[in-house]
């Protein structure tokens, strides 16, 4: 089996069989081996207690940028079934994938969904100059891993505002 389109680190599902307990040489006979990169990351990031520099707003291109090193267990992306747990110490770039899509925002119980990033943007931004800190994020794209980038068209990020109050 051809191996050599895929590097190491790739995502891949690998459909088999497994040699029985005790038998030698080899442990997994593949039978196909699929990358699963071309397939939509759902990427999740939950900070406890909630970060006040988890989620920034960059200005070109506009994006996201997130800040790991305060995230709980929950930091990672599932590709196809596989979960890949991020490394806490590298921001992540959350770039929209088109100017439009779904982008919502959640704090204090109550959402609003917004069709525009731009306007997604200027809501979180006046949430966090406030001093909203970053809960949680959950989005559904594509991860490139070279330059640690998660392109999405769809978004939520949850904000916690209780040390305001």
């Amino acid at each position: 089996m051809d191996l050599s389109r895929f590097a190491s680190g790739d995502p891949v599902r690998a459909r088999g069989f497994v040699t029985p307990f005790g038998m030698a040489p080899t442990d997994f006979t593949a039978l196909s081996i699929a990358n699963t990169s071309e397939i939509d990351a759902k990427l999740q990031v939950r900070w406890q207690p909630p970060s006040l520099s988890g989620i920034a707003l960059a200005a070109d291109p506009a994006s996201l940028l997130l800040d790991l090193t305060g995230a709980d267990r929950v930091h990672h992306l599932v590709i196809a079934g596989i979960r890949m747990e991020l490394d806490p110490e590298q921001p992540i770039s959350v770039v929209p994938a088109a100017e439009s899509g779904i982008f919502v925002l959640a704090v204090r119980g109550a959402s609003r969904a917004f069709n525009t990033f731009n306007d997604f943007a200027a809501a979180l931004a006046e949430h966090l100059e406030l001093g909203a800190a970053a809960a949680a994020i959950s989005a559904a794209g594509d991860y490139d891993a070279s330059n640690f980038t998660f392109t999405t068209r769809r978004l939520a990020v949850i904000l916690s505002e209780s040390h305001l109050e």
